[in-house]
């Protein structure tokens, strides 16, 4: 047996047959685990994949702007989402209503979505409140045409296009706070998590507010103005720690 990385001179640092890597080997194939994983997939057999999905009646994501993408269903081993694009933009979990607190029925919601992220406010050196926050997401930085592979793009000079939530999402998540063990928290997801205290306009466009334009210099001591935020300004803090 020789392990080959790509055809390079990696192949090398294991030399040939060892035996600790012949007994991993056999016990990853013995859990019926993946028996490949390669780093890089050529675009013609990404166009390739996408063709024979779409014939096998398959179908791409209906959230996902990627090129060569292939929804988890399609998998016979762990169905998970995979592309054979590089785009740039929003890769993880999905622009779906999928998230906690999506569904405004608490039970259902919580039997069909996972809990929600939650963590507390930091304390400057260690001790000191912060009395303001501010709510931003860089969606106009990763929807533009050299981030993502198809249109509309965002033109972060102009602000066209640069839309929240991204073209093509049906949820996009944003922050509000709850009570955990007496403290309060910070929670992502939707508007609808149980003991929710702030809810920052109930959605995504309102939380992260209007675009924002950021000064950036350039060769020759010059400057571009660009558009890659949306912002929504200084807030008073109503969650702080402790």
């Amino acid at each position: 047996m020789v392990l080959d990385f790509l055809s390079g001179y990696c192949v090398h640092n294991t030399g040939h047959n060892h035996p600790a890597i012949i007994e991993a080997i056999k016990d990853e194939l013995d859990r019926s685990g993946p028996a490949m994983l390669q780093s890089h997939v050529p675009d013609l057999a990404g166009a390739l994949a996408h063709r024979l999905c779409s014939l096998a009646s398959g179908g791409l994501d209906e959230d996902d702007d990627n090129n060569f993408c292939v929804p988890g269903t399609d998998s016979t081993l762990v169905q998970i989402n995979g592309c054979f694009s590089d785009d740039e933009d929003w890769d993880g979990q999905s622009y779906r209503a999928d998230w906690p607190g999506t569904d405004s029925n608490a039970n259902r919601d919580q039997r069909l979505h996972p809990s929600p992220l939650l963590f507390s406010s930091p304390l400057a050196n260690g001790r000191t409140q912060y009395s303001t926050i501010a709510f931003e997401t860089d969606l106009p930085r990763i929807e533009a045409s050299d981030a993502q592979d198809n249109p509309p793009f965002c033109d972060r000079t102009t602000g066209a296009n640069c839309v929240n939530p991204p073209n093509g999402a049906q949820f996009y998540p944003f922050f509000t706070t709850g009570q955990t063990h007496g403290a309060c928290t910070w929670q992502e997801g939707g508007n609808f998590i149980p003991g929710t205290t702030h809810h920052f306009g109930g959605s995504s466009t309102s939380e992260f507010g209007g675009l924002l334009k950021t000064v950036y210099p350039e060769a020759g001591f010059t400057t571009q103005t660009l558009i890659n935020n949306f912002n929504s300004g200084d807030k008073s803090n109503p969650c702080p720690a402790g």
